[in-house]
């Protein structure tokens, strides 16, 4: 992240700050140089090392780096519905979702916070879930996903509350 922007906006929005963890991106890491897009989930290793690479988005910058780091073999994701793609008006890779400032930033956080993720960003976050599941079974991490609207991929077992 724009270290100086982040705190700038954070300060702005009033938003408590529990830990901070660098991310490298923009201007150093390009998009298609993210975590998604090379679907390079080593990675998630460099998070000893105090760095994280841009995912996009929380749980491939800090949720699983952090578990991995911890040596956690059997996570559990709460609300990690990643996104949606059927709520973008075009395919173009340009394309956002016009809901999203309203129902993710305005209605959660009560401030605008842009536009969120453009179609090519939430459709390789979303398509890399099955090098991802690859990637956890080779090192032995049991994933379940605690949703039933998750677009990650179908060999993500999904459970309810019920099942913890």
């Amino acid at each position: 992240m724009n270290i100086p922007g982040e705190l700038e906006r954070i300060d702005r929005w009033k938003q408590r700050i529990d830990m901070i963890v660098p991310v490298y991106s923009t201007p150093w890491i390009q998009k298609w140089q993210t975590t998604a897009y090379t679907r390079d989930f080593s990675n998630w290793s460099q998070y000893g090392e105090g760095k994280a690479v841009w995912g996009p988005g929380i749980m491939y910058e800090s949720g699983f780096p952090l578990a991995l780091h911890m040596g956690v073999k059997d996570i559990v994701t709460i609300g990690w519905d990643i996104g949606d793609l059927s709520k973008y008006a075009s395919t173009d890779k340009m394309a956002f979702d016009n809901d999203w400032t309203k129902q993710h930033a305005t209605d959660l956080y009560k401030t605008e916070t842009g536009m969120g993720p453009e179609y090519e960003e939430l459709k390789n976050t979303i398509d890399c879930t099955k090098e991802m599941y690859d990637f956890f079974l080779d090192n032995e991490v049991k994933v379940r996903i605690l949703s039933n609207t998750s677009p990650a991929d179908e060999r993500f077992e999904r459970i309810t509350l019920q099942d913890l």
